[in-house]
C-alpha cells in the first residue's frame, strides 16, 4: 500500500502533451509581456517635461536589471531538465518532491545573495551608460536600486514556474505570468500618470505584481503538484551537485551573454558621446544620446522578432527533458527538428517585414518624444537602416542558436555549447567592440567598418557562429554519453 502510494504520480502524461500544444501558450505570454513592455514606455515617455528622461533611465537601468536577474535565474534551466527527467523516468513521487525542494531552497539562497550584490554594484555599472549627476542617471538609480527588490519574489516565482512546467501544467503559469502583466501595468499608469512617482512608481508597479503573483503560484503548486511540508525543505546534495552540473552551464552562458550585451550597450553609448554635435545633444538639461535611442529601438523589435524561437525552445524542453529521461533520443531529434523549421520561417519573415517598414516603428518612437527629442528623428532613421537589415542574418544565426540549445540542454549536457558560446562573443567582442569605439573618427550614417554598424555586424557574426556550432554539436550526438550513444545504436541497428 505504502509502496503504491510513494509511486502515485499527477504529471500530465506525455501523451497529452504537444509541441504545438505547450509553446503556442508561452508565445501569447511573451507577446503579452512586450506589449505591457512597450505601454510601460509610453507611459514614462509622455510624462509632461521629464518623458525622455525617464524613458532613457529605465531603458538603460533595465538592461542591468536584465543581468542581474539571470545571475538569480541560472539555476533555474536545471531545475526544468531535473524534474521533466525524473518525470520522464517514471521515478517516485519522493524522489521528484525531493528535487523540488532542492531546487527552491537552492534559489532563495542564490537570490538573496544577489539582491545584496546588486544593490552595491549597481551605481558603478550605470557610470558606463549615463553622465554621472545628470537626471537620467540619478533617475536610472532610483529605478535600479529600487526594482532590485522584485528578484525576492520573482525568482522564486520563476522556478515555481519551472517545476509546475515540467508538469505540464503550462497554463497555470501562463495565468499568473498574464495576471502580473496586467497589474504590473496597471499600477504603472496610476503610480507614474495618477500619482506622479515617476520611475520610482514603474518600479513599486512591478515589485507588488512579482509579489501578488509569487503568491498565486505557491497555491497552485500546493494544489498540482505537492503539499508543501517545511521538514522537508532542505537540501540533498547529491541532487544539488547534479542541478548544478546542469545549471551551471546553461547559466554561465545566459550571463556571459547578458554582459556582453552590457558591454555592447556602453560601446554604442560612448560611441554617441564621442560625436557631440552629430549623435549626442544637450537640450537644456535633456542629454540626449541618439544612438542610444536607435539602439533601444533595435533592441525592442529584435526581442519580438525571437519571440517565436523562444516560446517553441520552452515547450520544446519540456518534451525533450522527459524523452531524454526515457532515452527517446529520436522522438527528441524530430521534436527538435519541428520546432526548429516553425521557428526559422516566423522569424525570418518578421525581421523582413520589420526591415521594410522600420521607417513606420521609428515614427511609432517618435510619437512618444518631447518636441526637444523629435526634431532628431530622421538622424535616427538614418543611423537604424543598417541594424535592422543585419537583424535578417542574425535571426538565422538566432534561431539556430536557441533552438540546436534545446536537445543538450534537456540532455543536461551544454559544457561544450557553453564553453564555446561564452569564447566566441567574448574574442567578437574584444575584436568589432573595441575597434568600433576606437576607430570611429566620422558621423557617417552608411559605415560598415566601424561604429554602430561595426557593433551589430559582430552581434550577427556571433550569433552565426554560435548557432552552426549548436546545430553541428547535436547532429553529431557528442553530447550524449559513451554508454548511451552504444545503447542507441543498438536500438537503431
Amino acid at each position: 500500500m505504502n509502496m503504491d502510494k510513494a509511486k502515485k504520480t499527477n504529471y500530465i502524461s506525455d501523451s497529452k502533451l504537444s509541441l504545438v500544444s505547450l509553446s503556442i501558450p508561452f508565445l501569447f505570454m511573451s507577446l503579452a509581456s512586450f506589449a505591457a513592455s512597450i505601454i510601460n514606455t509610453i507611459v514614462l515617455a509622455i510624462v509632461p517635461n521629464n518623458g525622455v528622461v525617464y524613458a532613457e533611465a529605465v531603458g538603460t537601468a533595465s538592461r542591468i536589471f536584465n543581468v542581474l536577474a539571470t545571475l538569480c535565474t541560472f539555476i533555474i534551466g536545471g531545475i526544468g531538465v531535473i524534474v521533466a527527467q525524473y518525470v520522464g523516468k517514471k521515478k517516485d513521487e519522493e524522489d521528484i518532491h525531493k528535487a523540488i525542494y532542492t531546487s527552491i531552497f537552492t534559489i532563495i539562497i542564490f537570490t538573496l545573495s544577489i539582491f545584496v550584490f546588486s544593490e552595491i554594484i549597481s551605481p558603478f555599472i550605470l557610470f558606463g551608460y549615463l553622465k554621472p549627476g545628470s537626471d537620467q542617471y540619478n533617475n536610472g538609480l532610483i529605478y535600479i536600486e529600487t526594482i532590485a527588490i522584485s528578484l525576492l519574489f520573482m525568482t522564486p516565482k520563476s522556478a515555481i514556474g519551472a517545476v509546475v512546467n515540467s508538469y505540464g501544467y503550462v497554463k497555470h503559469t501562463i495565468i499568473w505570468n498574464i495576471l502580473g502583466i496586467f497589474i504590473d501595468t496597471g499600477l504603472t499608469i496610476l503610480f507614474v500618470i495618477g500619482i506622479d512617482l515617476g520611475v520610482l512608481g514603474s518600479s513599486l508597479g512591478t515589485i507588488i505584481a512579482n509579489f501578488v503573483t509569487l503568491i498565486y503560484a505557491i497555491i497552485i503548486l500546493n494544489k498540482k503538484v505537492l503539499k508543501w511540508n517545511w521538514k522537508k525543505f532542505k537540501l540533498d546534495k547529491k541532487i544539488f551537485k547534479k542541478l548544478l552540473k546542469i545549471s551551471v552551464p546553461i547559466g554561465f552562458e545566459k550571463l556571459s551573454y547578458n554582459f556582453a550585451m552590457l558591454i555592447v550597450g556602453i560601446f554604442i553609448a560612448q560611441i554617441g558621446l564621442k560625436f557631440k554635435g552629430s549623435f549626442y545633444f544637450e537640450e537644456g538639461t535633456n542629454k540626449i544620446n541618439l544612438l542610444n535611442v536607435s539602439n533601444t529601438i533595435i533592441q525592442t523589435f529584435s526581442t519580438i522578432i525571437t519571440i517565436t524561437s523562444i516560446a517553441f525552445s520552452q515547450g520544446g524542453a519540456i518534451i525533450c527533458a522527459r524523452k531524454m529521461g526515457a532515452k527517446d533520443y529520436v522522438g527528441a531529434e524530430k521534436t527538435i527538428k519541428k520546432a526548429f523549421l516553425i521557428s526559422l520561417i516566423s522569424d525570418v519573415i518578421l525581421s523582413i517585414i520589420l526591415f521594410f517598414i522600420q521607417t513606420y516603428l521609428v515614427d511609432f518612437f517618435e510619437i512618444t518624444q518631447s518636441d526637444d527629442v523629435k526634431k532628431y528623428f530622421n538622424i535616427v532613421k538614418k543611423i537604424v537602416f543598417i541594424p535592422f537589415l543585419l537583424l535578417i542574418f542574425l535571426q538565422i544565426g538566432r534561431t539556430l542558436n536557441i533552438i540546436y540549445l534545446t536537445g543538450p540542454m534537456s540532455y543536461g549536457n551544454l559544457l561544450y555549447n557553453s564553453v564555446f558560446s561564452v569564447i566566441n562573443t567574448w574574442v567578437l567582442l574584444i575584436i568589432f567592440g573595441f575597434v568600433s569605439l576606437y576607430c570611429s573618427s566620422s558621423s557617417n550614417y552608411g559605415d560598415i567598418l566601424y561604429g554602430m554598424n561595426g557593433i551589430y555586424l559582430f552581434m550577427m557574426c556571433d550569433e552565426l557562429f554560435r548557432g552552426v556550432f549548436n546545430y553541428w554539436w547535436w547532429k553529431s550526438k557528442k553530447w550524449k554519453k559513451k554508454k548511451d550513444n552504444i545503447e542507441n545504436i543498438k536500438k537503431t541497428s
